[in-house]
């Protein structure tokens, strides 16, 4: 401990480094200049992400010395144009925004738990009955 906290004095972090995550999830790890543990993970407000094991992250030192992950290099164009957006998973899952102004999903798309196919089919199987219901008389 005390060891890891004089080298992290003695050794001084430009204010941005690419280094490869070490540890993925709570304790966010990065090997830059040596392991850095505990790295806090930074993005946009109402945006959450983690960085994969084996990523190359871009770390931060703030003016009170934090190291903050503020992204990871960005590995090829995910298939995108030109001032396109997509948020996307190393399963291959992804919302694409286009600059047709479509929106691309891939992956399985769910809607609290329902997969979507399903809630497609409840709602139709719905509205059939209810047409049934109204064509009988019946409300």
């Amino acid at each position: 401990m005390w060891l890891g906290k004089q080298q992290r004095q003695g050794a001084q972090l430009p204010v941005g480094q690419a280094g490869e995550v070490t540890i993925a999830g709570e304790q966010t790890a990065v090997w830059l200049d040596s392991e850095r543990r505990g790295i806090t993970l930074c993005a946009p407000g109402g945006y959450a992400w983690r960085p994969a094991l084996g990523q190359r992250a871009l770390v931060v030192r703030t003016q009170e010395e934090e190291l903050c992950a503020a992204g990871v290099v960005q590995e090829g164009n995910a298939g995108l144009a030109p001032g396109e957006v997509a948020v996307y998973a190393p399963s291959g899952a992804a919302v694409k925004l286009r600059q047709s102004g479509q929106v691309e999903l891939l992956g399985s798309v769910t809607v609290n738990g329902v997969p979507l196919e399903e809630l497609i089919r409840q709602t139709a199987l719905t509205m059939m009955a209810q047409m049934l219901l109204n064509q009988m008389g019946v409300e």
